[in-house]
């Protein structure tokens, strides 16, 4: 079954240009990008981790979780 969604003409574009061929469908386009989010939200949060050394010594500040963390840099 299938349903129609409404973009704007620019967010179009966009998924066009993320086609691997021609013909592929957006549906094969969205559910890639599905499939990729997962795996570029681990990378994010690994990268956090890795320079959370880095704000402890710019913000003077040890977080317990990403979260924490991640309030503490946005307030500063």
């Amino acid at each position: 079954m299938y349903s129609t969604m409404r973009v704007a003409f620019k967010t179009k574009e966009r998924l066009e240009a993320l086609k691997e061929h021609k013909r592929e469908s957006f549906d094969d386009v969205l559910n890639r990008l599905i499939d990729y989010g997962p795996q570029v939200k681990d990378e994010l949060v690994e990268e956090l981790i890795k320079d959370s050394d880095n704000h402890i010594k710019k913000y003077g500040f040890r977080s317990r979780t990403v979260d924490e963390l991640r309030k503490k840099i946005e307030g500063h």
